[in-house]
């Protein structure tokens, strides 16, 4: 498993307008989410991972991967807040969601490093 450093947690839960919003989105509209945020939404962010790690290491520059990079950590975080609401809402157990978050955590560590280490070859 890949070490995680110290920037690579969960920031997006921290933020107390991410956990408003969050609450707010299960209320009424608890059905809707549960097909259409777990079956679009996770498969379109889990898809953007690696789609994005491809197209940047293969632009050719530096600064085009790192902007590829950054935009895969994004679906990484995307990833983990629709797998949050995929468990509170029971639509996957803790444990598969403890897996996945597990490996999206890993998976931000090494894009973390690797734009670390991309953008200082510049």
């Amino acid at each position: 498993r890949l070490q995680l450093g110290p920037r690579c947690g969960r920031p997006n839960t921290e933020l107390g307008h991410w956990q408003h919003n969050r609450h707010s989105s299960l209320g009424s509209r608890l059905p809707y989410l549960l097909h259409q945020i777990n079956e679009k939404y996770l498969c379109r962010a889990a898809v953007s991972i690696p789609s994005n790690i491809a197209e940047g290491d293969a632009l050719g520059t530096d600064r085009q991967s790192v902007r590829h990079f950054h935009i895969a950590k994004g679906s990484c975080a995307e990833l983990m807040t629709q797998l949050e609401i995929a468990k509170e809402i029971g639509y996957i157990t803790k444990d598969l969601f403890e897996e996945i978050i597990e490996e999206c955590l890993g998976i931000s560590g090494m894009l973390q490093r690797l734009m670390s280490a991309r953008t200082k070859a510049r």
